[in-house]
């Protein structure tokens, strides 16, 4: 279809509200059928909403301002409510009454341009929510269902919003999505006929082998994209289907999920999907651009620290639940080399799953007080492992309020609290505030699963309001690095990605070339839609590799690099040879930090029969780059050509920093911007960095 451009509509304004402080412009537009039109916009993008002949809102279409250039267009007029409730809620003579009623009202704000409509059905009323910040084309979607009447309504399954569209040219059209905990991506074309069903049950990135998946999905074509993300931590599902010319999303908590009752009076508000539009040239300029406005609007939701790449260490991996002071003092007394950024003390430092003071078995009174102290004193931020969720068993006899959760966790032998209490919130707020009054920390890791099958208040319920708790201790404590782990990544979804600075990606006990390429393909498949900045990998217990390999230890640490890189290793027991391995790539792991800000990078992901994987990083201009790469599946000698995304004709030179060789290379001779890279047999890795010559 190509461009299109869009014809203004005169609308009627009816009111204006001013507010203290803010100014808001409310629009009410009475819809009847598709004569009229409502647009939400900023400086880049604008979207134009609608209501069909059945009454229902949707979103028109979307296009770029500078040049009225559409990035999808809704077929939308046919869609009734029962493609957006239980079919039991209500009866077509109901909707008929309501069809008259429902209008569009626009809220406009310093930060976002907001627009709902509502529609009553009998003592149910919902509410469709469709909101775009003051910049970009990043926007949000959300459903809200009301009570107004004096009886419960049971909803079977929640609304999070449904749509047909298409994108704006008769390309071929594709979706692309992940796997949880693998990461491993996957992209079907949308052929005529095509039906995916994309979900994850009781978490958001639960792993059920390859039958779930992660809340995040792309459409595109060879002009524009949709990326589409959902901020919920609990189960979902998404249906994608396509036929001759629309593709349609139906994205919803099923039942299961969902077990919900609506009390008298009460308003639920449904899971945020957000949707990105894009008319891009490459995936690595789409990808920056995502992930860039992604971050700006978490920006404007909540105040937190700036993302960062620190050094971290842990002991899990090291001596998991054994240990004690003095292992502590010894890793402080060994860490000065190695510049740690972070000491993260994981499980088992506390006296048990509720109680959450030091270990007396384990410690001393004041001994683990100290502790913290003293790593504070050595420049090193002060992390700490909980998971207040939980409450310890009392022998074979659980509290009632455990009783009525009915959720056992095995690992912890502790029950699941019921979150959707009113005073959760302040519960967990109060427990964030005190490990900082104990124990002063800049970090606080989340971690360990707390759903079951069955909950007093329902899933949903206890979805939002464990969600509520986490944004508030965000706001409470806006300069606490916040990990999100989640039973080891679990829980990955656009919610706790705005909300903490780092997600624990995946467990992995393992050490060496196996959890080296563990390290790389899921790092590898995470980056793709999360930031590197955030994705932890881990080098567990590197005394084990034999110091005398010097390229297996070279390759182990840099395959943590490609996010933020932690350290699971009992210190006293690298040797000198292996120290000074690992000094030498954490002064890589440096260097590479500031390509690594501007999220412009390129992504080599293996499949079975690749010679080489990695990631090529960029600055902002793509003057400056380095290229991080892994041996795969090729034990001989490998000489590829690696193509680098930079200026036109450049000329550039590339340092090899495991040979310290520097080659020119004149851009119009060069095959097109590329560099020829050979991996010696027996090596596992290689770090170049590349800079155009002025």
């Amino acid at each position: 279809m190509g461009k299109q451009s869009i014809e203004g509509r005169q609308l009627k304004i009816l009111k204006v509200l001013l507010f203290p402080i803010t100014l808001f412009s409310i629009t009410l537009v009475q819809c009847r059928g598709l004569e009229e039109s409502v647009k939400l916009k900023n400086d880049e993008f604008c979207l134009e909403l609608e209501i069909n002949n059945h009454g229902i809102p949707f979103i028109k279409n979307g296009y770029w301002r500078d040049n009225d250039q559409v990035a999808f267009y809704a077929i939308d007029s046919n869609t009734t409510l029962q493609d957006w409730l239980p079919q039991d809620l209500f009866s077509s003579d109901i909707v008929k009454k309501s069809l008259s009623e429902t209008v569009w009202q626009i809220e406009k704000s310093i930060e976002f341009s907001k627009a709902t409509a509502e529609m009553t059905i009998d003592q149910l009323k919902v509410t469709w929510v469709v909101e775009l910040p003051n910049f970009g084309s990043l926007f949000r979607m959300y459903v809200l269902l009301s009570n107004n009447g004096n009886k419960d309504i049971p909803i079977d399954w929640f609304p999070i919003w449904s749509s047909s569209l298409n994108l704006s040219s008769e390309n071929i059209k594709t979706l692309s999505y992940w796997h949880p905990l693998t990461y491993q991506p996957k992209t079907d074309s949308l052929k005529k006929d095509y039906t995916k069903t994309l979900y994850s049950n009781v978490y958001s990135s639960d792993s059920h082998g390859e039958d779930s998946f992660l809340p995040y999905w792309r459409i595109e074509d060879k002009i524009n994209s949709l990326s589409y993300s959902l901020s919920w931590s609990g189960g979902w599902e998404a249906e994608i289907s396509a036929n001759q010319d629309s593709i349609g999303i139906r994205v919803k908590l099923p039942s299961e999920e969902t077990q919900l009752k609506l009390l008298p009076g009460e308003t639920i508000e449904g899971p945020i999907m957000n949707v990105f539009a894009d008319h891009h040239t490459n995936t690595i300029d789409w990808r920056k651009n995502w992930l860039t406005q992604r971050e700006r609007l978490s920006n404007k939701l909540f105040k937190k620290p700036e993302n960062w790449q620190p050094l971290i260490y842990n002991h899990w991996y090291a001596v998991r639940f054994n240990l004690s002071s003095d292992f502590i003092n010894k890793q402080l007394e060994a860490m000065d080399p190695y510049n740690f950024d972070v000491f993260v003390v994981d499980a088992g430092w506390y006296n048990g799953v509720g109680d959450w003071t030091p270990n007396q078995r384990l410690f001393k009174k004041g001994e683990f007080e100290n502790a913290m102290q003293q790593v504070k004193q050595n420049g090193i931020d002060v992390g700490i492992w909980s998971c207040p969720w939980l409450i310890a068993e009392n022998g074979n006899n659980p509290s009632n309020e455990t009783k009525e959760l009915g959720y056992y966790n095995k690992f912890m032998k502790s029950y699941a609290m019921e979150l959707a209490d009113d005073n959760f919130s302040s519960k967990l707020n109060k427990h964030v505030q005190i490990l900082d009054d104990q124990f002063q920390i800049n970090w606080w890791k989340y971690d360990q699963e707390l759903f079951g099958d069955y909950t007093k208040n329902g899933k949903m319920k206890n979805v939002i309001a464990l969600q509520k708790s986490l944004a508030t201790v965000r706001q409470s404590f806006p300069e606490l690095n916040i990990e999100n782990c989640m039973s080891g990544g679990r829980m990955i979804n656009e919610f706790t990605d705005q909300i903490a600075q780092s997600h624990w990606i995946r467990d992995g006990r393992k050490t060496g070339f196996v959890h080296a390429q563990s390290n790389i393909q899921e790092a590898l498949g995470a980056i793709q839609f999360l930031s590197p900045l955030k994705v932890q990998r881990w080098t567990n217990r590197i005394n084990e590799i034999d110091e005398d390999n010097s390229e297996l230890l070279k390759m182990y640490c840099r395959s943590a690099m490609i996010g933020v890189w932690g350290v699971s290793t009992d210190l006293n027991k690298i040797t000198d040879k292996q120290k000074k391995v690992i000094l030498s790539e954490i002064e890589n792991y440096r260097a590479l930090a500031p390509l690594k800000e501007s999220l412009t990078y390129d992504i080599l992901y293996p499949d079975t029969n690749s010679d080489v994987a990695g990631v090529i990083f960029y600055d902002q201009s793509k003057e400056n780059a380095a290229a991080l790469l892994f041996r795969w599946d090729q034990k001989e000698s490998i000489t590829n050509n690696v193509k680098l995304d930079i200026m036109e004709n450049a000329e550039y030179k590339v340092l090899n920093i495991d040979t310290k060789e520097e080659k020119i290379y004149l851009g119009e001779n060069s095959s097109n911007g590329t560099f020829k890279m050979t991996m010696k047999e027996g090596q596992f890795s290689s770090l170049f960095f590349m800079s155009v010559v002025k």
